[in-house]
């Protein structure tokens, strides 16, 4: 869901960039630069104090404040960089913290199948993103594209939380041999 929102826009960003931005390619090219810059510096933002529920909520929470503010803002080059950066760094930090989140509610010698799938769900949100965000786009403007990206992801989430899909929250402890392992909530008490 998050993947679906953020790539309306960050999956076309470069074409965005030139259509409606007048970004030349050298342009364009520079904020791919800027992109990948954003989505190194996310990585300053993962850790793990933080509960799935919570980590989900504010991921929302700020993917969605930057679409709003991308959407709501007049449409110009300068307002598209500056709400490129949160929406970026948000969208990978949370990204990896979830991705992260999932190996702990699997036995170990699944692991590498929920990696897997979660990196396919970004494949196939691409295929389903990419070509309803560019009709939208040539529907009704950028502005449509941020703004029904945010509705998308708000509108999810109450689903989300409202048919309880959120995992529940796990603790991590140590064990005499210094290992980090999982505990369930009833298990912990």
């Amino acid at each position: 869901v998050m993947t679906m929102a953020t790539g309306s826009v960050l999956y076309l960003s470069q074409q965005f960039a030139m259509t409606p931005f007048g970004f030349s390619a050298s342009q364009a090219a520079l904020l791919m630069s800027y992109l990948g810059g954003m989505q190194i510096l996310s990585q300053a933002l993962v850790t793990d104090a933080i509960t799935p529920k919570s980590l989900y909520l504010v991921t929302t929470a700020t993917i969605s404040a930057s679409l709003l503010g991308m959407g709501l803002s007049p449409v110009s080059s300068g307002m598209f960089v500056l709400w490129l950066a949160p929406l970026s760094v948000f969208f990978h930090a949370g990204n990896v913290m979830l991705g992260s989140l999932l190996t702990l509610y699997v036995p170990e010698e699944e692991m590498g199948t929920v990696l897997g799938l979660s990196i396919a769900t970004m494949t196939v949100s691409q295929i389903v993103t990419v070509p309803a965000a560019a009709e939208l786009f040539h529907l009704a403007g950028f502005s449509a594209v941020p703004l029904a990206a945010s509705g998308f992801l708000l509108g999810s989430t109450v689903v989300i939380y409202g048919l309880g899909f959120v995992p529940p929250n796990i603790q991590l402890l140590e064990n005499e041999g210094g290992n980090t392992v999982t505990v369930a909530p009833a298990a912990a008490q």
